[in-house]
């Protein structure tokens, strides 16, 4: 071999030796990027984990239909508020003072939850939005921010507490399986009506509810609704009495209302009436009057309608 050609050689040698270290340096530097990519996608599966950890928690404090719209950018996380037409929901237990003072409040807790969660599976199986929980109140509406037309918006709410009634009923069997001495009965009112509905609060703290008259009204019935019934203002009547059976009741003067207002009750669930209840049904007539769950004011108004029916009677 000339020393040309061994010369060449070496050249080749030190080459190969330099494109060896350079692969080399080079498999080093994949497998520290392939280290270092797999260690980024797992912290970003680890933060997909906490962020659907917190949305999930996010979520018990905000109704589905609104959480839904926030998170899928529908609505925005802002102040503010537009005029809609909602069919408004208010449940209250009945007698919940008196409650009170005959349970332990561990006892209580565990029972009001068991109550609210019972009747918000309920209203949401209909579509409702929860709004609200105000002590041992709830309060729902149909209309936004999602609305399937005023009349079915009615009707799902008026379906909802009939179902809400019932399911009580069947809870109530339940409990008094368990002991519990004092169960509890709801009254509910209904109302129909534009609000004010969005976000209201400030830059810091937000809160997503309705305002508004047709709001208060439908407090003000609630008050009035017999011992597990339903009661509702001619505006839900308006667009529900061609499907649910109801019987006109005496107009009632609400606090903050200067004109009487028509009040209906819905006939599809029991009287919920207690043991002293005058009931008499017959042709012609259904009278149900339970003066246990008579208010001071209700008491006055079944007087009134007393002697006039025993007037037009010719008695």
């Amino acid at each position: 071999m000339t020393q040309d050609q061994t010369s060449g050689t070496e050249a080749a040698e030190e080459t190969l030796k330099r494109l060896r270290a350079e692969l080399e340096d080079a498999r080093h530097l994949y497998d520290a990027t392939l280290d270092h990519s797999e260690a980024i996608e797992h912290q970003l599966a680890e933060k997909n984990t906490e962020l659907k950890r917190l949305s999930e928690k996010l979520s018990l404090y905000l109704a589905p239909q609104v959480y839904e719209a926030i998170f899928s950018g529908r609505r925005d996380v802002e102040i503010h508020a537009a005029r809609k037409k909602l069919s408004i929901f208010f449940s209250d237990i009945v007698g919940f003072t008196e409650i009170t003072d005959s349970l332990e409040p561990e006892e209580l807790s565990a029972l009001l939850n068991e109550y609210l969660t019972e009747i918000t599976a309920t209203a949401h199986r209909h579509g409702a939005t929860v709004n609200k929980y105000i002590g041992d109140a709830m309060v729902a509406f149909f209309g936004d921010p999602e609305t399937a037309g005023e009349r079915t918006d009615a009707l799902r709410c008026v379906e909802m507490a009939i179902d809400i009634q019932a399911r009580l009923r069947s809870l109530r069997s339940t409990w008094a399986a368990r002991g519990v001495q004092r169960p509890f009965h709801c009254r509910i009112g209904i109302n129909t009506g534009y609000c004010t509905v969005g976000n209201f609060g400030s830059a810091t703290r937000m809160d997503y509810t309705a305002i508004g008259g047709d709001m208060n009204l439908a407090a003000r019935i609630q008050s009035l609704a017999p011992k597990d019934g339903i009661l509702m203002s001619h505006s839900t009547w308006a667009l529900v009495h061609d499907k649910v059976p109801l019987a006109e009741c005496e107009p009632a003067t609400l606090k903050g209302f200067a004109a009487p207002i028509r009040l209906y009750r819905v006939l599809s669930e029991p009287s919920g009436a207690s043991d002293g209840a005058i009931i008499r049904k017959g042709t012609g007539y259904d009278i149900t009057v339970d003066p246990d769950a008579l208010s001071e004011d209700t008491r006055d108004a079944v007087k009134r309608a007393a002697r006039d029916i025993l007037r037009r009677l010719g008695d």
